[in-house]
């Protein structure tokens, strides 16, 4: 009987509605996905695990890569091992194990038989779903067997798959795929690939068996991440033999019809028996249960630390085009789990900071060699937006790039415009830890001396040249010069100070030269020495010159706003601006606030807001094509970041400039954010004439504002 109302139970649950209203801020829970756009990738706060890793080169949907009628689990193991000095390089998915966990009916046949007969072995019809905590899923089979089951992280290094069977008994096979060698100890079994070591573990009486990489199988699961994963052409990844382990579970003797299945990673240094331990204790006992709840309230507790808008009905300015307020609200906490997941654990032995990840489930790994994971642009984001719930982290991972940047001012890796001194100005803003500030100051000023020669993208075989200048680069450098002479000032450096203003006056004249024509001609992207005509390109990369403070104005700013001009329609996707990047949309729209341009820096949130939550709030790189889908490097921070700031700003916080400021962007609007950690302390933001701002739980302080009048906050 149990099992028969399990099947009416477990299906049911996955065809709930993803959103029925919760309350503020939301639970773990209330976040649930279960149609064709769900993301599908999980990982925790200081955690090397990621589960369904996505390879970003794909055609396919997130859902689609990582789905099948044979139930994958993917992993990931985010070690930065192979990138010691005396190893090869390796691409970037010799850090995953293609399904970890998979599952097949036997009709009484063996294991091979069972795996190469789909019709009888794979789930007839499947369902899954995903919230931050778990990956619940749901099953049925031509025999009328039921499965219902969820995938979640046990603790940091251990993945746990929960499975309760109902419906007709029968046998099955779970199962995993593996590169490298396994070995079987007692009730589990090791599998040893080079730096990813892992034990799995049973709950259910029996023993695994294991076919070796020289025998192969052809299985059918997804075949877009096998190919990609062991060595097919989608991905240009070297081919890596795999083998199988399996183990067979008859449902009908099962307790309660339930079987775990737990993989527990080891660290480096760590021993296989460590991992044999962590993989019993997290398949045993009540233990499963207990971390699971665990890992609910986890991101429950996580959720209630974020600034909370106040309003995301937000659209005032665009056609809406479906995008509701509610989808809005989802995408912003979305987002907020995305960045939160994305910090990595240091490694002690070779980069003892942690990091923001790029995009833990893009496997992004192009940064520095020590710090892999950390892109130039994405990770510095990634930090002022972690800061609002541990600055301590922040600042531990800005020290640690910093601390990369060599004697001549370059940071390895990716080369990307500069965010690093507006990152520090703002971490310092939200904490004033004025000796973080100190000790990163003259790496800061030896990366914007080596900049200012380089303005240029340097990626593989894009070497540094001085005769390149890319006015992206360009602006963002000025940018940071502005934040970079203001902490000379905070630390007492006024020559230096004075110095630094003198050689960004001086840059901003060269500028002038490389990319106006003349003053009212509308600027350009590139300009090179060496060759002529010069290329327009990208708008929105262009338009970052309306941030630098105090320098563009006259005719410079009227041809710079007439190149935004050419290309604005707040109702066309993403306001019209193509391949639009958040650093990029991000500076443009802070420029026209401050300009006055009001209107159009609310219509361009809006429409990027929009957009992004109308695709279903993939956190991408950026968007392509009439069809505004994802692209480049996804799960990417910049996706997530466009959320969180736009609804922020949208609701009157305004941070860019580290020191707190409210602005009011839309006339008669309502909206504020609540909870705001600001050097410690909770302070909450009300929208109206006169805003109001201050801590939590004292009377808050009346600012008068005009609509689009930028007014500073004072914090204790």
């Amino acid at each position: 009987m149990r099992r028969r109302n399990l099947r009416a139970i477990g299906i049911g649950v996955l065809c709930l509605a993803a959103w029925t209203g919760f309350a503020h801020p939301p639970k773990s829970a209330d976040l649930m996905e279960t149609d064709a756009r769900q993301r599908r990738d999980l990982s925790l706060p200081l955690s090397r695990v990621v589960l369904n890793y996505f390879d970003f080169k794909s055609t396919n949907t997130a859902c689609r890569y990582s789905t099948a009628p044979n139930l994958p689990l993917h992993a990931a193991w985010l070690s930065t091992e192979k990138n010691d000095a005396s190893k090869k390089a390796a691409s970037r998915f010799s850090r995953t194990v293609p399904e970890l966990f998979t599952l097949y009916r036997t009709d009484g046949t063996n294991f091979e038989a069972s795996v190469t007969n789909p019709a009888s072995s794979l789930a007839a019809g499947f369902k899954t779903a995903w919230m931050p905590h778990a990956l619940p899923f749901s099953a049925t089979y031509a025999n009328g067997s039921v499965v219902v089951g969820e995938d979640f992280l046990f603790d940091e290094r251990t993945a746990l798959r929960t499975m309760r069977f109902a419906g007709t008994p029968s046998g099955f096979y779970v199962a995993g795929r593996f590169a490298g060698k396994a070995e079987v100890s007692g009730d589990v079994v090791v599998i040893r690939n080079g730096h990813i070591r892992y034990a799995v573990a049973a709950s259910a009486k029996g023993r695994f068996e294991v076919i070796t990489p020289a025998k192969q199988l052809r299985a059918f699961g997804d075949p877009n991440v096998s190919e990609a994963s062991w060595g097919g052409t989608a991905s240009g990844v070297e081919p890596r033999e795999y083998g199988w382990w399996f183990f067979r579970v008859d449902t009908d003797a099962l307790p309660d019809g339930e079987l775990k299945l737990a993989a527990a990673f080891a660290d480096e240094g760590a021993s296989d028996e460590s991992s044999v331990k962590a993989a019993l204790r997290a398949g045993k006992g009540t233990h499963a249960d207990e971390a699971r709840q665990a890992r609910e309230a986890q991101w429950d507790r996580l959720l209630a630390l974020v600034p909370e808008p106040c309003s995301t009905d937000l659209l005032r300015q665009v056609d809406a085009k479906g995008a509701t307020a509610e989808g809005i609200r989802q995408a912003y906490y979305k987002a907020w789990v995305f960045t939160v997941q994305n910090v990595l654990p240091p490694d002690k032995r070779r980069y003892p900071y942690p990091q923001l990840a790029a995009g833990k489930p893009s496997l992004w790994d192009e940064g520095e060699a020590r710090a892999p994971f950390s892109a130039a642009w994405e990770s510095f984001l990634g930090m002022q937006y972690y800061a609002f719930v541990d600055p301590q982290v922040s600042w531990q991972a800005f020290k640690g790039l910093m601390s990369l940047v060599d004697e001549d001012g370059m940071l390895g890796g990716e080369s990307l415009p500069s965010r690093k001194a507006q990152t520090a100005m703002i971490l310092y803003q939200l904490t004033h830890d004025k000796a973080a500030l100190a000790e990163t100051y003259p790496a800061l000023c030896r990366y914007l001396t080596w900049r200012m020669k380089i303005t240029h993208w340097i990626y593989g075989d894009m070497k540094p040249d001085p005769n390149r200048k890319d006015a992206e680069f360009v602006f963002s450098a000025i940018i940071d010069m502005e934040h970079v002479a203001a902490i000379a000032e905070i630390l007492g450096k006024r020559e230096e100070a004075a110095q630094w203003r003198s050689k960004r006056a001086a840059f901003f004249e060269q500028a002038k030269t490389w990319f106006w024509q003349t003053p009212a001609t509308p600027p350009i992207q590139n300009w090179n020495l060496t060759y002529r005509p010069n290329d327009q390109n990208n708008t929105v990369w262009v338009t970052t010159a309306l941030y630098m403070d105090g320098l563009l104005a006259g005719d410079y700013l009227a041809s710079t706003v007439a190149r935004f001009d050419r290309d604005y329609n707040p109702n066309a996707n993403f306001a019209g601006f193509f391949m639009p990047k958040y650093p990029d949309m991000s500076y443009s729209v802070y420029g026209l606030l401050k300009h006055g341009l009001t209107g159009r820096a609310r219509g361009t949130m809006e429409a990027a807001v929009r957009d992004i939550v109308r695709a279903g709030a993939p956190f991408a790189e950026q968007y392509v094509g009439d069809d505004f889908r994802a692209d480049g490097v996804r799960p990417s921070l910049f996706g997530s970041s466009m959320i969180l700031d736009f609804t922020l700003l949208m609701n009157g916080y305004k941070y860019d400039r580290g020191a707190p400021a409210a602005v009011i962007t839309a006339s008669r609007q309502e909206g504020g954010v609540s909870g705001l950690l600001l050097r410690g302390r909770r302070y909450d933001l009300e929208l109206g004439h006169p805003v109001r701002f201050g801590r939590q739980g004292q009377p808050l302080r009346e600012y008068p504002v005009q609509t689009g009048q930028i007014v500073p906050l004072e914090v204790e």
